[in-house]
C-alpha cells in the first residue's frame, strides 16, 4: 500500500481527514514500513465497534528499547496505522473499549527508558486522546481491566502499587464511569499479575490464574490456577480446577460460542501452547490439530464478532518478541501474516 493509499484508508477509519503524519507514525513508516506493528510483548488489542475493526496499542520489545505508541488498526487483511498524538508509549498498562460512550480507556502502566509509572487516564474517541483529570486510582503497573458492557464500567483490579512496597501486591477493586475512578472493593483474589475478561454470557468480570509477589528468603513467586468472578458487588471463586497454574497467558471472549477463550502463557520454568475455553461452569481443554501460534506468553488476543475470529497478536514465542498474527475460527489456528 503507498503511503497516500494508506493515509485515505486512516482518514475513512478515523473519521476525519489527517493533515500530517504524527512523529510516531513517521517513526513507524521508517522502521517498520507502514506494513504491520512490530515485535512486541504485552501490548492491548481490543475490539471497535464503532470501526467495526480490532485496535492494537501499546506494548515494548524489550527493557533496553523505547515502548511503541502507535495505534494500528486490523481488519482480517492487513494492519494499518493510525497518525495519533497522545500518551507516551507505555507498557504493564491496560486498555479496554467503553462501548457505551464508543472510547478506549487507557490507564498507567510503565513509561520511558527509567520505566517511571504514572497514574494517569486517557480516553480516545477515534479521532484524538484526551487526557483525563482523575488520578485517585494512583500509579501501579501490571493491572487489569476489563469493560463491563452490561453496567457501563471499566473494571480495573490489583497490580504492582508504585512505589513498591514489600508485601502482597495490591487487591483492590476500582470503576471507571468516564468522570472518575471509585474503589468498589479492597479484597478478593490474592494479589496477583493476572488476566480477566468480561463474560458477557453471564455478565460478568471472569479472572484466571496469575503470579503473585515474591515471598520468602528465596523471593519465589507462586502461580496461581484459580478462577473468580466480578458482579459488580463482589468477588466469588468458580473454580479450581482447569488449566495448570500460569501467569502472561491471554484471554478473549467468544460471544459466537458463548466461552471465554485462553491460550498459553507461562511459569518461571515453563512456557505454554495449550488452548482452553470456560463455560461459565469449567474449563474444557481444545484439542488443537494443525499449525498453531506455538509457545506464547505476553501476547494479546481479542474477539471479532464481525468476522467471528479470535485474533492473536505478538507476545513472546520460545524466547523470541514476535509480531505474527493468528486467527482462531472455533476449529483450527491460522497464522493471517
Amino acid at each position: 500500500m503507498t503511503r497516500v493509499a494508506l493515509l485515505a484508508a486512516l482518514a475513512f477509519l478515523a473519521g476525519s481527514a489527517p493533515n500530517a503524519v504524527s512523529p510516531s507514525a513517521q517513526r513507524a513508516e521508517k522502521v517498520q514500513g507502514a506494513a504491520q506493528p512490530g515485535p512486541r510483548s504485552q501490548p492491548a488489542l481490543l475490539f471497535h465497534d464503532r470501526l467495526r475493526k480490532l485496535v492494537l496499542l501499546d506494548g515494548t520489545y524489550s527493557a533496553v528499547r523505547p515502548e511503541h505508541s502507535e495505534i494500528w488498526i486490523w481488519d482480517g487483511r492487513a494492519w494499518a496505522l493510525i497518525p495519533s498524538t497522545g500518551p507516551t508509549g507505555r507498557y504493564a498498562s491496560a486498555a479496554v473499549y467503553d462501548s457505551r460512550r464508543d472510547r478506549i480507556v487507557s490507564f498507567s502502566g510503565r513509561v520511558g527508558r527509567d520505566e517511571r509509572i504514572t497514574p494517569d487516564t486517557w480516553e480516545w474517541d477515534g479521532q484524538s486522546w484526551t487526557e483525563m483529570r482523575d488520578t485517585s486510582a494512583g500509579a501501579r503497573d501490571h493491572h487489569m481491566m476489563a469493560y463491563d458492557a452490561a453496567r457501563g464500567r471499566t473494571v480495573m483490579y490489583g497490580g504492582g502499587p508504585f512505589p513498591r512496597r514489600p508485601g502482597p501486591w495490591a487487591t483492590d477493586t476500582w470503576e471507571w464511569d468516564g468522570t472518575a475512578w471509585r474503589q468498589v472493593g479492597t479484597s478478593g483474589p490474592l494479589g496477583r499479575v493476572a488476566t480477566m475478561v468480561y463474560d458477557a454470557a453471564r455478565r460478568q468480570v471472569v479472572m484466571f490464574g496469575g503470579v503473585g509477589a515474591p515471598v520468602g528468603d528465596r523471593r519465589e513467586q507462586p502461580n496461581y490456577g484459580d478462577t473468580w468472578s466480578w458482579d459488580g458487588a463482589s468477588w466469588r471463586k468458580l473454580s479450581d480446577a482447569g488449566p495448570s497454574p500460569r501467569d502472561r497467558h491471554a484471554m478473549a471472549f467468544d460471544s459466537r460460542a458463548g466461552v471465554v477463550l485462553l491460550y498459553g502463557g507461562e511459569t518461571r520454568s515453563q512456557q505454554f501452547d495449550d488452548m482452553w475455553k470456560w463455560d461459565g461452569r469449567r474449563w474444557s481443554r481444545i484439542a488443537l490439530t494443525g499449525a498453531t501460534p506455538g509457545k506464547r506468553s505476553l501476547h494479546a488476543m481479542a474477539y471479532d464478532p464481525v468476522r467471528d475470529r479470535t485474533v492473536l497478536f505478538g507476545g513472546n514465542n520460545d524466547g523470541r518478541v514476535v509480531s505474527d498474527t493468528w486467527e482462531w475460527d472455533g476449529r483450527r489456528w491460522t497464522r493471517a501474516n
